[in-house]
This record gives C-alpha cells, sequence and structure tokens, in this order.
C-alpha cells in the first residue's frame, strides 16, 4: 500500500489502559527535556508498534502500518487499500483510540514496484533531486535525498530482504505535515478515505519527475562525439551540482531527449509503473458510496496522469 510507516499523537488515550494492557512489553528510555532536564518515557512495544508514554502523558504510535499488518515481519509484499482499512481499525481497537483522534505528525507513503530491470540500474544513476543530492547511507542500494519537510527515497528492496525478483521501493518521508495538511490530511480517520490518495499520488510522481536520472539504456555507440561526452557528464553528480538553477533545468531537458530518442525513456517507463502498481492496489475494494467516488476520482486522475 502507499502507506507504510507513521507516527502519530494518540488524543485521549487512556494510558492506564495502555499500560496494563498484557499484549504490550513494557520498556524505559530516558530523553532530553528540553525546558525540565532528563526524564524517563516509557515505551509499550507490541509487534513493530511503539506507543510511547512521556512524563506530561503525552503519547505518540510509531511504526510501518504495512509491517503490523504482517505480524511485524516484513513489508515487501502488497498491501492493499483494504488491508490498510483493517489495519487501521486493528491498531484503533489495540490503543482504544478513535481513529479521528489519531493525528498524523509523520508519514511515509510510496510503491512496491516489480519492474523488468534490475532496481540497482535505476538507484545508481539516480543524480539529484530539486538541487539537493542523493545520498547513500546504508551498504545496501539505497538512495536519498533530503528537504526540510520531506525526503525522497529509493532503494532496492529485494535486495534488503533477499527476495529472489525485483522490487523497487520509491516513497516520499514527510517529516512535517504541513503540505499535506493542505490536501486534507490529518489522522488515520482520513487515510481510510480514498480520495485522499489522488493528491499522494499526484506527489509522488511530481517528485520522482522532478529527480534527475540518467538513463542507463542511451545507447550512447549512435552518438556523435559531442553527444557521446555529454552522457560521461550527465552521469556525474558534481557536474549537475556545479550547474546554476537555470542551466540544470536546460541540461536536464536535454537529457530527457536523449532519453527518448537513444534510450527507453526509463525515468517515463517508472512513472508508468508507478501509476500501474497504485491503480492496482485499489482493486477489488468494497466501499461505501462515498469510498466509490474517491476511487473513481483515483481511476480518472490515473488515466490523466499516465497520458
Amino acid at each position: 500500500m502507499p502507506v507504510d510507516y507513521v507516527k502519530a499523537l494518540l488524543k485521549n488515550a487512556n494510558t492506564d489502559k495502555l499500560i496494563n494492557n498484557p499484549k504490550f512489553k513494557k520498556t524505559f528510555e530516558s530523553y532530553q527535556d528540553e525546558d525540565s532536564g532528563e526524564y524517563s518515557k516509557l515505551i509499550l512495544k507490541y509487534l513493530n508498534l511503539n506507543i510511547i508514554i512521556f512524563r506530561n502523558e503525552r503519547v505518540l504510535l510509531t511504526g510501518s502500518l504495512h509491517y503490523y499488518h504482517n505480524k511485524g515481519i516484513h513489508n515487501y509484499n502488497d498491501f492493499t487499500f483494504i488491508d490498510l482499512q483493517k489495519t487501521i481499525y486493528e491498531i484503533s481497537k489495540l490503543v482504544e483510540v478513535k481513529i479521528s483522534d489519531i493525528i498524523l505528525l509523520n508519514i511515509e507513503f510510496g510503491v512496491n514496484l516489480t519492474p523488468y530491470f534490475n532496481p540497482n540500474y535505476i538507484i545508481n544513476n539516480l543524480q539529484l533531486h530539486r538541487g539537493k543530492e542523493f545520498l547513500k547511507p546504508y551498504n545496501f542500494n539505497y538512495k536519498v535525498s533530503k528537504h526540510q519537510r520531506f525526503w525522497i527515497k529509493v532503494y532496492n528492496k529485494g535486495e534488503q530482504f533477499k527476495r529472489p525478483y525485483n522490487i523497487l521501493r520509491i516513497e516520499l518521508k514527510y517529516k512535517k505535515m504541513i503540505d499535506l495538511n493542505k490536501l486534507g490530511l490529518y489522522t488515520f480517520e482520513d487515510l481510510v478515505n480514498p480520495s485522499i490518495y489522488n493528491n499522494l499520488l499526484k506527489l509522488l510522481v511530481a517528485k520522482w519527475s522532478e529527480s534527475i536520472v540518467y538513463d542507463y539504456s542511451i545507447k550512447t555507440d549512435n552518438l556523435k562525439p559531442l553527444l557521446k561526452n555529454k552522457t560521461l557528464q550527465y552521469q556525474n553528480q558534481n557536474y549537475w551540482l556545479n550547474l546554476s538553477n537555470q542551466e540544470r533545468q536546460r541540461q536536464k531537458n536535454k537529457l530527457r531527449e536523449l532519453s527518448k530518442d537513444f534510450g527507453s525513456n526509463i525515468q517515463q517507463e517508472v512513472k508508468t509503473i508507478i501509476l500501474l502498481k497504485w491503480s492496482s492496489l485499489f482493486e477489488k475494494c468494497i466501499l461505501s458510496n462515498q469510498s466509490y467516488k474517491g476511487l473513481i476520482n483515483i481511476q480518472k486522475e490515473f488515466k490523466r496522469l499516465i497520458c
């Protein structure tokens, strides 16, 4: 499913009930309070979920909804909209907080793709996103471009989980909810309404399209010497970093033309695969009339974006 990791505030949570729930394993950790010094926080663990209770009785929920659906084991398979709905209501029941009172503070959403090509061909050729370089912080094929409000992450989930087939994960991590609040996303209740996913899909596709990705499929043997030399520059992250914003956009457009004329236009292919996967996660939905209208809007948006 598009939605994976969340950090949320549990409004009106009954801390006594949570602490006395035998499902939770209890641990204490210290934290630094900016105003009052060092305190301990109580962490209640169940599967991959953490319920964090602070001294002022503020209660947070953190963890992956996808992992939780799979009993805390993995998140490499398809996680459909129906799966997400069930998971949200299960967690709401577990913590005894209404879905409208589970307020999102951070969220990650994206798709697990199964492309015909090795995901590393894409990951190794990621250059920049909005002038920010893609970093490689881990020892597997994972890259991230970090912005103040959000990160864009692209990695080889098949390699991460040692799967025998290709899984390319593309996702956005929103560390601040300002932009998503403007789209109407505030709580778990909003996540069970399919209409919000039109806007999340637009964001994911837009951020992917903003990335600079060298197209490994460009057939350089067919290029004139000047263009062949240019492709070498396009594979160099420092080349892109040293360009002005205006020149970077001009060269990005030239790269896209080369990709269309002499390659398979791989960035556009990935966009199409994103759209197809996103649409498939909403199939076989049994929804209310309001939700059905939301699903129809997703399908309309899908047709618009894929053209």
